[in-house]
């Protein structure tokens, strides 16, 4: 069965933004988890509580709760804060905001 042309392009595109949004979440989520595997493993009891909570509190709540909070979030907080430094405004796209968001779940 053969596909047609205009649907082949649609395909390979959604294809290339799937595994384009899959690499960068896990480059991510790889940098973020050997951070949190090395503060659980050290000795102070800061970095072991932070990480302990952080894992906990993701692995406690729902995906979709986490990707909605974060998405429609993140952007408001970093914009607070480049306020607060007098730097300006930041723009995340959507792309950006899904690998941030499945990142760090």
């Amino acid at each position: 069965m053969a596909i047609p042309a205009g649907y082949r392009d649609m395909l390979l595109s959604g294809m290339f933004t799937t595994l384009t949004l899959a690499l960068s979440a896990l480059a991510l989520a790889l940098c973020l988890g050997l951070l949190v595997a090395l503060a659980r493993q050290s000795g102070g009891r800061i970095a072991r509580t932070l990480a302990g909570t952080y894992a906990t509190v993701m692995r406690g709540t729902p995906d979709i709760a986490m990707m909605l909070l974060l998405y429609f979030s993140l952007q408001i907080w970093l914009n607070m804060a480049t306020d607060a430094l007098g730097i300006g405004q930041i723009e995340i796209s959507p792309f950006g905001a899904g690998a941030i968001v499945l990142g760090v779940i």
